[in-house]
């Protein structure tokens, strides 16, 4: 179902701006979650050194390989730091994670292409086992106008960017699906919260924007949106670490085989799988336009 919301126009942009970045990061962990069952279907696995072997839960096992490879970027690090950016890299070097490895790369992105009025943070809940990014405008989340279903709220204006269910979007926090939760701030554990550095300048956002919102009604589109690129995670620091840990991925890789190959021969069946299409409260689509009021 469709929903539409009217919201201040910086945030209708910020909202374009988000799903832009969702997009890119599905497309970049094109493997998908390991804990989600859209991506667990029987598939041939082929490592260099070894012969081909099928597993059932394709996405499980390259998220235990993208975990493996964060631990060992990240050894070494200083006590206190987040690690966030060496969890992204590790997802993007294999294509997949779960919705940490997802919000990881979010956050990585969202420093870079919003402007520093922006304030990004990493987020876990504390109801149920999951993680995702907020943004807000300014240190603190200021109170906006909003509207849909010919009624008007007033409310904190938090956009949340949840890559992980199948059918993400961003959306505003008074749409997500822990809203209903309880406050904000007995819902989630907030960690690695900064400024954005607004390095990278994007200016086709409304188009890109529209095309994506055409994809997600099921409608055809003359050219993809487009898939933005992390200059931070192709700083000379970061593809020294990807070249430096080559011969440990390689480790990593006949590891992950033979887990595979255990499972293959003895059956095993995973739990903890979902099946989370939506990150909306009631499955809806939401399609947000700039508020009427700011349009008189």
């Amino acid at each position: 179902m469709n929903k539409k919301a009217y919201i201040p126009t910086d945030y209708k942009y910020a909202i374009d701006l988000a799903d832009i970045i969702i997009h890119t990061v599905k497309n970049v962990l094109r493997y998908g979650a390991g804990n989600q069952v859209h991506f667990n279907i029987p598939t041939k696995f082929s490592y260099s050194s070894k012969e081909q072997i099928t597993t059932n839960f394709p996405a499980r096992y390259l998220v235990d390989e993208t975990r493996s490879i964060a631990k060992e970027l990240s050894s070494g690090m200083r006590k206190g730091k987040s690690g966030t950016r060496r969890s992204a890299l590790a997802a993007k070097m294999v294509g997949a994670g779960n919705c940490g490895e997802h919000a990881d790369l979010a956050y990585v992105l969202c420093r870079e292409y919003f402007s520093s009025e922006w304030t990004v943070c990493n987020v876990s809940s504390k109801r149920i086992d999951h993680a995702f990014v907020l943004l807000w405008r300014g240190d603190n989340p200021e109170m906006i106008h909003h509207s849909r279903d010919k009624l008007d709220y007033i409310s904190r204006g938090i956009i949340v960017i949840d890559p992980w269910p199948i059918k993400a979007q961003s959306v505003l926090w008074h749409d997500h699906f822990l809203y209903d939760r309880g406050p904000i701030e007995s819902v989630v554990n907030y960690y690695s919260r900064k400024r954005c550095l607004g390095h990278c300048i994007y200016s086709d956002v409304d188009a890109n924007a529209k095309a994506l919102r055409s994809l997600r009604m099921g409608r055809e589109v003359i050219s993809p949106p487009i898939v933005l690129q992390s200059g931070i995670l192709r700083r000379d620091k970061y593809l020294k670490m990807q070249g430096g840990i080559a011969k440990k991925k390689e480790r990593i890789e006949i590891e992950i085989y033979n887990k595979i190959k255990s499972e293959h021969l003895s059956g095993t069946s995973l739990r903890g799988q979902y099946d989370h299409q939506y990150v909306t409260k009631n499955d809806s689509v939401f399609i947000y336009e700039s508020d009427r009021l700011s349009m008189v």
